[in-house]
This record gives structure tokens, C-alpha cells and sequence, in this order.
């Protein structure tokens, strides 16, 4: 069993002379890991983190390009991302077994991940996070903002056997991603669900005269 955890605390600090107002912060941010290792059966967490840049934080308009004004966002948070792995295996891989199973699960979510968002405008205007700034016609606006729903899964199994009478190693994998990430499709949000299957076949034979080697792998 193996576990670790804690904070760190970072500043962030803008030393830019040439804007009025230092966008300066201020997080407390956990991290951690456990594991466990039991008879065939494997089991980890991991407590990540990712802070926004300077850049994501500095709420200063820079519109020197008056078509593309970019702003970054003071409010926004450090990203939190959970992870779990299970892994399962019926024997050891350096054995002399003829079958052997071995079946993986990972998951992992992220909380209040960072991402950038553009609202274009056609006629000009006002920007409503900045009230009496506006933009040209035909401008864009971009920023950045917390959101959440950003998922992974994936699933894997894989069996391997050994036919001994014809010196051949027959390896079969199956396996399924599942995929969540949010964005902004002007101004509002957009969520894209990817699901991804996959058929892995592998043989390896070998003579004293031939070593053959075959692989295929499919994917949808």
C-alpha cells in the first residue's frame, strides 16, 4: 500500500510594468496518490492539478489587433483531475502458463478545466463582460473560462495462449475509449461524446529456421 497527499500553495505574479493592473493570485492547491497491490489485482489513484497562465489570469484587453481583442479572466480556478486505474491479471507474465488473462479499467475526470471561448460579433458592440468597451464589426472576442464534464474511460482486455505443438503465441486484445470535453461553440457550450472500439490481433511464431510475426490492429 503506498499513499502520499498534501497542499502547495503558488503565487502568481504579474510583473509587467506596462499594465495598470498586476493580475496577481493566489492558489492552494491539493495533491495526492494511493495504491494498493493485492494477489492478481492492482489499484491506483492519482489527485492532479493544473493552474491557468498568466496570460489565462491577466485581465488586460489586448486589442492590438482590433478584429481579434483577447482579455484573460481573473476568476478563474486551478483544474482538478481524478484518475483510477484497475488492473487485473490472472498470472505472471514471466510464467510458463499456456493462458493468461489480463483485464484494465481506467477513469479519470476533470473539475473546472480551463478552456478558451469566442464570441464573434458582426455589427460591433459592446462586450458584456466589459461593459463600455466595444469591439469593431466583424471582431472577436476571446477569453477563458472553468467548466466541467471532461471525462475519460477506457476498458482493455487482453488474453494470451501458447500452442506449443506448432511453437506459436496467439495474443488477442478488445478495447473501448469513451471520451467527454466540453468547449464553446460561440459563447455556448458544447459537449462532444467520442466513443472509440478497437480489435488488436497479434501471432508470433518462431523455428529455428523462421521467426514470423503478425499484427493487426482495427479500430472504429
Amino acid at each position: 500500500v503506498f499513499l502520499s497527499a498534501g497542499v502547495k500553495n503558488v503565487d502568481i505574479k504579474d510583473d509587467n510594468r506596462f499594465i495598470e493592473k498586476a493580475s496577481n493570485k493566489n492558489y492552494t492547491v491539493p495533491f495526492g496518490r494511493f495504491s494498493i497491490r493485492l494477489k492478481g489485482v492492482n489499484f491506483n489513484y492519482n489527485l492532479t492539478s493544473s493552474l491557468p497562465s498568466l496570460e489565462q489570469i491577466r485581465q488586460y484587453i489586448n486589442d492590438n489587433n482590433p478584429l481579434f481583442v483577447i482579455v484573460g479572466n481573473g476568476g478563474l480556478d486551478y483544474s482538478l483531475k481524478h484518475s483510477w486505474d484497475v488492473v487485473f491479471k490472472n498470472s505472471d507474465p514471466f510464467s510458463s502458463n499456456v493462458n493468461m488473462f489480463e483485464a484494465s479499467l481506467k477513469h479519470s475526470i476533470e473539475q473546472d478545466a480551463i478552456v478558451p471561448y469566442s464570441v464573434y460579433y458582426p455589427q460591433g458592440g459592446e462586450i458584456a463582460e466589459y461593459p463600455g468597451y466595444k469591439v469593431s464589426p466583424g471582431a472577436t472576442f476571446s477569453s477563458y473560462r472553468n467548466v466541467n464534464s471532461n471525462i475519460r474511460s477506457s476498458m482493455d482486455l487482453w488474453y494470451t495462449t501458447r500452442l506449443s505443438a506448432i511453437r506459436t503465441k496467439l495474443q488477442v486484445n478488445l478495447g473501448g475509449e469513451y471520451l467527454k470535453r466540453p468547449s464553446y461553440v460561440q459563447n455556448e457550450l458544447n459537449v462532444t461524446d467520442t466513443y472509440t472500439g478497437k480489435f488488436h490481433f497479434n501471432t508470433y511464431t518462431s523455428y529455428k529456421w523462421m521467426t514470423l510475426d503478425i499484427k493487426s490492429t482495427t479500430k472504429y
